[in-house]
């Protein structure tokens, strides 16, 4: 897991989360699609707009961490609850896992 720790984060069906991915399409410029398109938008833009796009949103080590966009979102299915809720009550996979970082992450790749 990279960056990875157990945060609180609203279900991936919140509206939190529409925000989040709205002001994504927003940024790249693809409100025009229509809903059932506009994933296949965000993939067909060019590499340093969707880096801006993706950094327009809710950051975790900002004010507004908590909904912050890329984690782990309860889906009902995968995750059940929020990671946080979960394990107080231990309903999580007893598994080794190695938890990182990357070193230069807002280099653009060559």
């Amino acid at each position: 897991m990279d960056s990875g720790s157990i945060t609180a984060t609203q279900p991936v069906n919140s509206v939190k989360a529409q925000e989040i991915f709205d002001t994504e399409v927003e940024a790249a410029g693809c409100t025009s699609a229509a809903d059932s398109a506009k994933l296949d938008c965000l993939r067909r833009v060019d590499y340093d707009t969707f880096a801006n796009a993706a950094n327009n949103v809710p950051a975790y080590l900002g004010h507004t961490s908590l909904a912050f966009s890329y984690a782990r979102r309860p889906d009902g299915r995968t995750f059940t609850a929020s990671p946080g809720l979960l394990a107080p009550t231990e309903k999580y996979a007893e598994v080794s896992m190695i938890i990182g970082t990357q070193e230069n992450w807002l280099s653009k790749p060559s």
